[in-house]
């Protein structure tokens, strides 16, 4: 997706707010250690499909979990009454649990 399509489409208060690639892998490390490429992930086109040979529980901690946690941080510090967020559904539950641990009066 071009995250870029959504900003400035109403006004210049919209902004992105999401951890970047590298972001993500440096925290997957940081947690579990150095990500190994073979040669399949070094020549495979970007924008083709393949298999994920990281474990999944792992992946899906740090593409959610850690996701939601730092929107959720994002969020309670927003100095704006009223925002909007364009996250995909997976999200939802798991933000509205991060949200509640920040403040209880989320709902």
């Amino acid at each position: 997706q071009d995250n870029n399509q959504f900003l400035n489409l109403v006004n210049n208060k919209d902004y992105l707010v999401d951890i970047t690639p590298s972001e993500l892998i440096k925290q997957y490390e940081t947690k579990y250690g150095k990500i190994v490429l073979n040669e399949e992930d070094k020549n495979t086109p970007i924008n083709e499909a393949m298999e994920v040979s990281l474990p999944q529980k792992q992946v899906l901690h740090i593409i959610l979990d850690y996701r939601n946690d730092y929107l959720a941080t994002k969020i309670e510090d927003s100095k704006f009454p009223k925002i909007i967020i364009l996250y995909g559904a997976n999200h939802q539950k798991g933000l509205l649990k991060d949200l509640k641990k920040l403040n209880p009066k989320w709902n």
